[in-house]
Parts: structure tokens; C-alpha cells; sequence
């Protein structure tokens, strides 16, 4: 008796031809996309020279994305155009570049792959309008038998800015002004004031 047993190891096109080739495919596949990951972080290693003088912060920009892959954005109105600045700098990438030029400026750089994003530094506030932005005021009301008084409102006087006290009685209020004043109120009682 003769019988056929074909595992598929024979024949016009056997089994392991189809994983030989399924492996060929899969080791394609994952080299492409390790070489795509080390890809994304060769523009982080950009280095340049740059020699510019008497060119606007726009030009250096320009200068820039011909020189790289990078590419700035900024809102009409950030770059002052009548500022011309110098630069020279030796193999260095773009952000050590961009540091340089903002030294002395109120602009500042944000690096988001190949995107360069570009603002004005936020305001600074000076020392003596920062202490009347705002006072942290905290306590607790209670009443005469020392009872906590929950749902208590506590308002900042001449505003309507004010806090509900908590189950225990405690408030925390952030006032302006120099000299804050809070009044507290209960349903069914005067409205009392504390500094």
C-alpha cells in the first residue's frame, strides 16, 4: 500500500518557501521602521555654521531653514524688523544658534521636532506691583458657642469676589489691595467685617 503524505515540504512550492518569504518580509518591515525611528532624531544633530552680519532676525530664519530642515513659526508682530544682529557660530546646532541670538532679546524658542516656535518672553512684573496682586486670606467662622458655620459667605469688601465656608467653617480668599478688608454673612444675621 502506498501512501501520499504530503506535509508540504514537497511539491512545486513546499511550506517553508512561504515562511522563508514571510520572514524575509517581516525583517523588511521591522527595518524600515527602526531606520525611520533613528531618522526623527538625526534633526536633532544638525550642525551649522553661521557667519551673518547686519541682517534682521527673519533673515537669520531664513538663513536658517536653507541651511536645515528646520522651520520657524512666530505671529506677525513678534520680530522687531528694525533690529539687525551679527551671529558667527561653528558646527552648532540649530538651538544653541537661536540661544545665542535671543541673548538680549524678549523673545524666546521652542524646539518641537523640525518646528521652531517662536514668542515674546512673558512680562516680568516688578517686585512692588506683585505683593497687590493678591493676599492669601484663610480662617474659620464660628459661632459664639465656638460651633462651626458651615455655607457662610465670606466676600471681599466693595466686590462681589467671594468664598462659601466649608463644612467646618474654614475659608480661603485671595484679596487685592493694600489694605483688605472681607465681611461675612449668614442667612438670618447682620453682616459682619474683619481686616
Amino acid at each position: 500500500m502506498n501512501k501520499n503524505t504530503n506535509l508540504g515540504f514537497t511539491g512545486e512550492f513546499p511550506l517553508w518557501r512561504y515562511l522563508w518569504t514571510a520572514m524575509k518580509t517581516f525583517l523588511l518591515f521591522i527595518s524600515i521602521g527602526l531606520s525611520s525611528v533613528y531618522a526623527s532624531h538625526s534633526s536633532a544633530q544638525t550642525r551649522l555654521d553661521m557667519n551673518v552680519k547686519g541682517l534682521t532676525i527673519r533673515e537669520v530664519f531664513e538663513e536658517i531653514q536653507q541651511n536645515s530642515e528646520y522651520i520657524f513659526f512666530y505671529k506677525d508682530g513678534t520680530l522687531n524688523d528694525d533690529k539687525k544682529v551679527s551671529l558667527t557660530a561653528k558646527e552648532a546646532t540649530v538651538e544653541e544658534i537661536l540661544t545665542i541670538l535671543f541673548g538680549n532679546t524678549d523673545l524666546t524658542f521652542e524646539l518641537d521636532g523640525r518646528q521652531v516656535i517662536v514668542r515674546k518672553k512673558p512680562a516680568k512684573i516688578p517686585e512692588s506691583e506683585r505683593e497687590f496682586q493678591g493676599i492669601e486670606v484663610s480662617g474659620s467662622i464660628k459661632d459664639p458657642e465656638g460651633v462651626p458655620l458651615a455655607g457662610a459667605n465670606v466676600l471681599e469688601k466693595g466686590t462681589t469676589h467671594g468664598v462659601q465656608t466649608d463644612f467646618d467653617g474654614n475659608y480661603t480668599l485671595t484679596v487685592s489691595g493694600k489694605t483688605p478688608y472681607c465681611s461675612f454673612l449668614i442667612w438670618g444675621s447682620s453682616a459682619g467685617r474683619f481686616p
